[in-house]
C-alpha cells in the first residue's frame, strides 16, 4: 500500500508541475530513470520545481564492471574506472585527434541493444569549478556542472545507432566570484559510457569518453571522442 501511494504521489506531482527540471533520487540526480518503482519514499518539490525522492535502500552507483562505487557527494576516484576510451583533451581553440572507435556493430534493426548515461564524479563537491558542455553529433545535449552533487543523465534515446560524435567543452566556473581551490586533487570528471542500471543503480561498464579537470587548471578545455552506439 506503501509503495502504491509513493508511485501515485509522483504521478500526480509530475501531472501537476510537468516543468521540473531536474529529479533526485537520495540527493543524486537521475535524469532519465525510467521502469522504476520505489517503497517507504517522500517526494519534494523545490522552490525551483525540481523534485526530490527519498527512498530507503536505493543509491545510484558508477564503477567498473564487477567493481561499483556509490555515487554520493564523495564518490570514488575515476581511477576506479579503468579502461576508460576517450579523446585526447586539448586547450580550448586547438585541435583534438580522433577518438578510439569502438568496434562493436550497431544493431541491424536500427534498435540499440546498449544504454548510454551521462555521469560526473568529485572528491569535493564544486571545489574544481568547471562547468562542461557535452555536445553530440554537432548538437548541444547538456550542461554539467561541478557545483552539482551528481549528475546521472540516460541519453541512449538521444544517440543513433552506429557512429556518434562526442565533443566536451569544459570552462572554469567561480561560483560566487571566488576561486575555492588550487589543489589538483580537487578533480571534476565527466565520463560518457554503456551502462546498466537495477534496483536503484547505474553501473558504467564500458567508458567512452571522458573529461577530467582539476582545481589547479582555470583555462578551457575540448575533447572529441568518437564512439559506436549498439
Amino acid at each position: 500500500m506503501r509503495l502504491r501511494l509513493c508511485v501515485i504521489l509522483l504521478t500526480v506531482a509530475w501531472a501537476a508541475r510537468a516543468e521540473a527540471r531536474k529529479v533526485f533520487l537520495n540527493g543524486v540526480e537521475v535524469e532519465g530513470l525510467a521502469n522504476q518503482s520505489f517503497g517507504s519514499c517522500e517526494v519534494k518539490f523545490d522552490a525551483d520545481g525540481n523534485v526530490w525522492i527519498q527512498a530507503k535502500g536505493y543509491a545510484v552507483k558508477v564503477g567498473a564492471a564487477g567493481a561499483p562505487a556509490t555515487m554520493t557527494p564523495a564518490p570514488a576516484p575515476v581511477a576506479s574506472m579503468p579502461g576508460a576510451a576517450g579523446g585526447a583533451t586539448t586547450p580550448a581553440g586547438g585541435t583534438s585527434p580522433a577518438a578510439a572507435t569502438a568496434t562493436a556493430p550497431a544493431a541491424a534493426d536500427g534498435k540499440l541493444r546498449k544504454r548510454y548515461w551521462i555521469v560526473a564524479t568529485q572528491p569535493r563537491v564544486g571545489a574544481a569549478q568547471y562547468d562542461v558542455d557535452v555536445f553530440l553529433n554537432g548538437k548541444f545535449l547538456r550542461k554539467v556542472r561541478s557545483k552539482d552533487a551528481q549528475t546521472v543523465v540516460e541519453i541512449t534515446d538521444k544517440l543513433a545507432p552506429g557512429r556518434n560524435v562526442i565533443h566536451l567543452a569544459a570552462q572554469k566556473s567561480y561560483t560566487g566570484g571566488r576561486r575555492f581551490s588550487a589543489s589538483p586533487d580537487d578533480t571534476f570528471t565527466v565520463i560518457v559510457g554503456e551502462g546498466a542500471m537495477g534496483k536503484g543503480t547505474v553501473t558504467i561498464t564500458n567508458p567512452l569518453a571522458r573529461m577530467v579537470r582539476s582545481a589547479a587548471e582555470t583555462r578551457g578545455f575540448v575533447s572529441d571522442s568518437t564512439i559506436t552506439a549498439r
